[in-house]
């Protein structure tokens, strides 16, 4: 299992559900390993690898070696969303909005794209993709957008 994006709130309750319910559990994020487990976001036994996956090259080397040591993906948590800038409703200008969207979105699609590669080869199949995308949470952004 793979989990992108664990440095914010969502990513960090959905590792720390799964990695007792996971064999093996890689996660990566801009975070390196020590800042996470001072966080308590996750244990020593994780697979963490830092890296900036909005990047297409980052992840063309991320899933290659993804595959070359496990062979194969069964799922994948994409919990990437980032606001730029946070402004009420009101007052947010469209051309942040756009900004936002480029990099949220382009990131679900980056790591679907290099995923895919990998999943399609499994046998048996039965895999997934799944894409938290969002950009403000109540405790960071109250009351702003997006």
């Amino acid at each position: 299992m793979l989990i992108c994006g664990i440095g914010g709130e969502i990513g960090a309750a959905i590792i720390k559900y799964l990695i007792p319910r996971s064999k093996i559990l890689i996660s990566s994020s801009h975070s390196d390993i020590s800042t996470l487990q001072k966080q308590d976001v996750i244990p020593d036994k994780n697979i963490h690898i830092p890296l900036n996956i909005t990047q297409e090259n980052n992840n063309i080397s991320f899933f290659m070696i993804l595959k070359q040591k496990f062979g194969r993906l069964y799922v994948l948590i994409n919990t990437i969303g980032r606001s730029l800038y946070t402004h009420s409703i009101e007052d947010f200008p469209l051309g942040e909005l756009k900004e936002i969207l480029k990099v949220n979105l382009t990131t679900a699609f980056l790591l679907t794209k290099y995923a895919f590669r990998v999943i399609k080869a499994n046998k048996p199949r039965g895999e997934n993709i799944v894409h938290f995308i969002f950009s403000s949470v109540r405790k960071i952004s109250p009351h702003k957008v997006p």
